[in-house]
């Protein structure tokens, strides 16, 4: 049986930078447990387990750690649209959602009476949310000032509890700051590491048009999976009265709005299933807008211009039909979001 020197937590994603980061704790013969956190953002998968959350798994099982995967959407969002210092260039809320984070390993880390907690964090990676300021900030408003160690820039940084004691080896640690990441992706090489995401993934938070997307939705009164999910599907339209509507690109995305569908809102699709054509989920808010979204709906269907399609609403028991010209050549790109 091991026998460690102590334990640690490390927040993970999954990604090299975190991988670097166990292994360096690992090898100091710390017990780990990495937490990843799923805020539902950290993949374009609608179904929440995309990716990422995989990833981590396989880091986890290559290092031998400790894996726990936590769902924090339902805490989240609360962060997410208020958060305390404001946003990025898009819709992240960085310091908030570090701080978040730290918060939250913090209180498993007293639970099972962990010696630190550590993240895969560069200093100057991101000029705006890794900076010495930010980060500072951030440990301060999660109070993990002296527990928190970032072991690919330690020397950046004054010594935490650990380091001084001497239970973790300060000289073994790294002094990496900046956006490059060759001194990682030679240290993973030399460590056979192969099981982390690739760098400089990022969050849809960062991502310009998702957060336009989310910008239309955070106002809902019950903002949900379901909501979430749906940003994550088709083309987006905002008709002139504020109504929405979100249309189908492929088979999958017609499949996932099918899914999405909880019969509040209206089910659109080509009345003839023999014609390929895209599904759509409307969201009215007065009701005027039926026909446009029925010549949305025949743009991107497989009749012919100038031929007559008939479109289906469903919404529960209630169903409209409407025909229209299909027009190819119609643009809707102005209602775009």
């Amino acid at each position: 049986m091991l026998q460690y020197k102590g334990k640690a937590v490390g927040i993970l994603s999954g990604g090299l930078d975190s991988a670097i980061a166990a292994k360096l704790v690992i090898d100091q013969g710390f017990q780990v447990t990495g937490i990843f956190f799923d805020t539902g953002f950290l993949t374009k998968e609608t179904d929440n387990n995309g990716k990422s959350r995989e990833q981590f798994q396989l880091l986890a099982d290559q290092l031998e750690f400790q894996s726990i995967v936590v769902d924090v959407f339902e805490e989240y969002r609360k962060v997410l649209f208020a958060p305390k210092y404001g946003y990025g260039k898009n819709m992240n809320p960085c310091i908030d959602c570090k701080s978040f984070f730290l918060k939250k390993a913090l209180q498993y880390a007293k639970k099972i009476n962990a010696d630190f907690i550590f993240s895969g964090e560069v200093l100057n990676q991101r000029p705006m949310s890794q900076n010495a300021r930010t980060l500072n900030i951030i440990e301060n408003e999660a109070g993990v000032k002296g527990l928190l160690v970032r072991p690919l820039s330690a020397t950046y940084f004054q010594p935490t509890q650990v380091e001084v004691s001497g239970k973790l080896d300060r000289s073994k640690l790294l002094s990496i700051k900046g956006r490059d990441r060759k001194i990682q992706l030679k240290l993973a090489d030399m460590w056979n590491l192969n099981e982390f995401t690739a760098p400089a993934g990022g969050c849809l938070l960062t991502d310009p048009r998702f957060s336009d997307r989310l910008r239309e939705w955070k106002n809902q009164k019950d903002f949900t999976k379901k909501h979430l999910n749906l940003l994550k599907s088709g083309r987006h339209f905002k008709l002139p009265d504020g109504s929405k509507l979100v249309v189908g690109r492929d088979e999958k995305d017609n499949n996932s709005l099918e899914k999405i569908y909880s019969g509040n809102e209206w089910l659109v699709g080509l009345a003839d299933d023999n014609v390929p054509g895209a599904t759509g989920l409307y969201f009215p808010v007065e009701n005027n807008f039926f026909n446009e979204v029925a010549q949305i709906i025949g743009r991107y269907s497989d009749y012919k211009n100038g031929e007559v399609c008939t479109i289906i609403f469903k919404k529960g028991n209630n169903i409209k039909k409407i025909d229209v010209n299909v027009d190819k050549n119609s643009k809707f790109s102005k209602m775009l979001i």
